[in-house]
């Protein structure tokens, strides 16, 4: 469905049109169109043709593969200011989603066509050098997680998590609910649940509420990956 939301605010949202001047900021939305899609409702899925990038402006949509026997694997969780489709648009290539983007809470995306978005970044460098930095930081991650998910060891899996996200305060906010974060991290809700039990017991974290976590002994956390 097409909607009125700001196309403004995509623009200022995203860090990759971070210090672009405001006659630039002018161009790209010139290239922008507005979406708004419901709850349960899909972006792309799975063999679409790959050839857009999505701006979330607001909601929440979450990226997962089905493996083999039919299970979600969650990939990401976006969020206002988030973006996804920048590797396909660089493709000169047809190429497809490999996975699937559905909408969890109503969300209004700015889309942006492969054509527009290359003629952009052809006059204005200093965007596709912030998509790169982006890129190779998403790249950083993902290595990072595919070497955690790597672990049999459940425990490891999700005192990475927790120690990735975690701020000076200790105090972490999960952006997602027990569930989903048990399928990010290939597991069971179960398994999840007895982990967190595990970690409670030896004080080395407190659950204030099931997405609140405070970390009590960031040390004893950390020894679980030097072990």
């Amino acid at each position: 469905m097409q909607c009125n939301h700001s196309l403004a605010q995509c623009v200022h949202y995203v860090p990759i049109f971070k210090n672009l001047s405001d006659y630039l900021l002018t161009n790209i939305k010139q290239y922008l169109t507005s979406l708004h899609l419901a709850k349960n409702e899909f972006v792309y899925q799975e063999g679409d043709l790959a050839n857009k990038l999505y701006i979330v402006n607001s909601g929440q949509i979450h990226i997962f593969r089905l493996s083999e026997d039919g299970h979600e694997q969650l990939v990401r969780i976006l969020k206002p200011g988030d973006f996804i489709g920048e590797w396909d648009i660089f493709d000169n290539e047809d190429t497809f989603h490999q996975d699937f983007a559905r909408v969890i809470k109503p969300t209004d995306l700015c889309v942006l066509e492969q054509q527009h978005f290359n003629t952009f970044l052809l006059n204005n460098p200093s965007v596709a050098i912030n998509i790169i930095r982006e890129m190779a930081h998403r790249l950083n991650q993902a290595d990072q997680m595919l070497l955690t998910l790597s672990s049999q060891e459940v425990m490891d899996r999700l005192v990475y998590y927790l120690l990735s996200i975690k701020d000076q305060s200790l105090i972490i906010h999960l952006p997602m609910s027990r569930k989903d974060l048990a399928s990010y991290l290939g597991t069971s809700p179960e398994t999840l649940s007895r982990r967190f039990k595990v970690l409670v017991q030896n004080k080395i974290i407190q659950v204030h509420k099931p997405t609140i976590i405070e970390i009590i002994n960031l040390q004893q956390l950390q020894n679980y990956l030097n072990h």
